[in-house]
């Protein structure tokens, strides 16, 4: 049975890339500051960590995070409690800490095949938003499983090509977040990296999302939110980070992005879950 968000009266799946460290992870979490802020109803989101330890700071920092336990399939999880105890995120972390072992016999799942079950056993109501932090270290984490287990060598006994594993990527996020993730019926945050590449016709960079082959252009098609965040320098040399919600060139004028923004998100905004509504909301206001 479906349900509808907490917050809105529809489900919001957002594609958020930009620079490492610029701050893609603590524009999701605010999420959750604006339930608490306005004292909504707290269900966790639930964030599938492919990215390494210390990038899970901006959902630690808002609460107690509790010791680590293991699931039972070698995978580890923790929740980040809230001042009323209250779970705010529920983190599993996936990791293969020495891949070239994932083919050996009787080695234990790899972090891609642990990922699977638990999206496939994820009850949605329970949550009020999910993540997937990041794109690029699923992809990663498909790489591996691929090179060291699943297609190692080719039918003659070689080394399988690199290009066959690549394939295998795009084909897992096809499946795993363009299908299922983006029209899982709860909001839906997809984080991922930038790939550059040079436009000699026009003289300038075009920014895409970090994924395999055409993916890197043609995953924006299933989200409706597909933000750019990168930082701005102003007068005085103030820097600020803001969320690029409109196609076209960046702020500084370098170079072409991709972005859009179904609910009407301001352009070059500040990074923050009720600052990207707004609009919708007032426009749902007006309406009433």
């Amino acid at each position: 049975m479906l349900t509808l968000p907490i917050d809105l009266p529809f489900y919001v799946n957002t594609l958020i890339y930009g620079d490492p460290g610029v701050g893609k992870s603590e524009y999701v979490a605010t999420y959750i500051d604006y339930l608490l802020k306005y004292q909504l109803e707290i269900k966790p989101m639930k964030v599938w960590m492919f990215d390494p330890p210390g990038k899970d700071m901006p959902y630690l920092k808002r609460g107690k995070p509790t010791p680590f336990v293991d699931l039972g399939d070698g995978t580890v999880a923790r929740l980040v409690m809230g001042k009323e105890s209250q779970p705010l995120f529920e983190l599993e972390y996936y990791f293969d800490m020495h891949p070239q072992l994932l083919g050996v016999p009787n080695a234990p799942l790899s972090s891609y095949e642990r990922f699977q079950e638990s999206l496939r056993s994820t009850d949605w109501s329970a949550y009020s938003a999910v993540c997937l932090d990041s794109l690029t270290g699923f992809r990663d984490a498909v790489l591996r499983v691929q090179q060291f287990k699943l297609n190692k060598e080719s039918n003659s006994g070689k080394q399988q090509h690199g290009m066959q594993w690549y394939a295998a990527a795009g084909l897992a996020i096809q499946n795993d977040v363009m299908s299922t993730l983006a029209y899982a019926p709860t909001h839906t945050f997809i984080t991922a990296h930038v790939d550059v590449k040079k436009d000699d016709a026009r003289g300038f960079f075009v920014y895409a999302i970090a994924a395999p082959g055409q993916l890197s252009s043609g995953i924006a098609r299933v989200f409706s939110e597909v933000y750019y965040m990168h930082v701005l320098t102003g007068e005085k040399g103030v820097r600020r980070r803001v969320l690029q919600t409109e196609g076209g060139m960046d702020g500084t004028a370098k170079g072409e992005y991709i972005a859009l923004s179904e609910i009407g998100a301001p352009n070059m905004c500040e990074p923050r879950w009720e600052v990207v509504t707004s609009h919708v909301r007032q426009q749902m206001e007006v309406g009433t």
